[in-house]
């Protein structure tokens, strides 16, 4: 009976190498971030600020796509408005096969027309959520960047601290 070997587990001595690498790294990284935790809250406010673009692209689009078809609607209701009048003109003037052609026409309009009212509607609706859900994530980042400020000041504080104290007790009572 053969045992399987997840792919997850690296084989051999370059995988353990690989390993050994990849923490001595991250703990090294770690190390210089709690040295600079400006650099922390800078790295954190760029990446959300990357995804608030994407996010504010993403809402553009569901924008456009709105717009668009709104005018979509109002070409419809025109066409259909003016296929009415079409459709009396052809029966005033006894001409049924046009009538016929005009109103069968006219249907069809209507039942794009309903359909097209449906997605304007969920358009609006997703448009609606994606705008609110922008204002939330840009009030996170400005969230973000208060904290930034508050955490950066205490530890600058605490950091002043350690120092004065290490200077006091470099002191000699005999001096």
């Amino acid at each position: 009976m053969t045992t399987a070997v997840s792919s997850v587990q690296p084989r051999g001595a370059l995988g353990r190498v690989r390993n050994f690498l990849s923490a001595w790294l991250t703990g090294w990284v770690r190390d210089r971030e709690q040295e600079n935790p400006r650099a922390i809250y800078e790295q954190a406010i760029h990446g959300r600020l990357r995804r608030y673009a994407e996010l504010k692209e993403a809402v553009a689009g569901i924008l456009y796509l709105r717009n668009k078809l709104e005018a979509e609607i109002r070409d419809r209701h025109a066409e259909i408005a003016r296929l009415a009048a079409d459709a009396e003109r052809a029966v005033k003037r006894s001409d049924e096969s046009l009538a016929v052609a005009i109103v069968t026409h006219r249907h069809e309009l209507v039942e794009d027309l309903t359909r097209a009212e449906q997605e304007l509607e969920g358009l609006r609706s997703e448009a609606d959520a994606a705008k609110e859900n922008l204002l939330h994530f840009r009030e996170e980042i400005r969230t973000l960047e208060r904290e930034k400020g508050r955490a950066l000041a205490v530890w600058a504080s605490s950091r002043m601290r350690r120092q004065v104290r290490a200077a006091i007790d470099g002191i000699s009572v005999d001096a």
